[in-house]
């Protein structure tokens, strides 16, 4: 059984946030995808054209900074 997080907890963990932001996006008609690392995000953004995006920096794989120097370099995020 999956442990739930507080969601109202000032301190928002990663896990928290995976956990918690995709349900109240999704209240308010968003769509929030997760992936593992930073060539999953690359791909994943290449497919889907994203409104927004937010990077963890310590991500495996290419990390946040990489990834988003690569999405700007690419002409895919400003």
């Amino acid at each position: 059984m999956a442990r739930r997080h507080d969601c109202g907890n000032s301190r928002v963990t990663s896990r928290a946030f995976v956990t918690c932001y995709p349900e109240a996006l999704g209240l308010n008609g968003f769509l929030m995808r997760t992936v593992a690392d930073g060539r999953q995000a690359l791909e994943a953004v290449a497919r889907e054209r994203p409104d927004i995006i937010v990077l963890d920096v310590m991500m495996p794989g290419p990390d946040g900074f990489t990834v988003a120097r690569r999405l700007r370099e690419a002409g895919t995020a400003r």
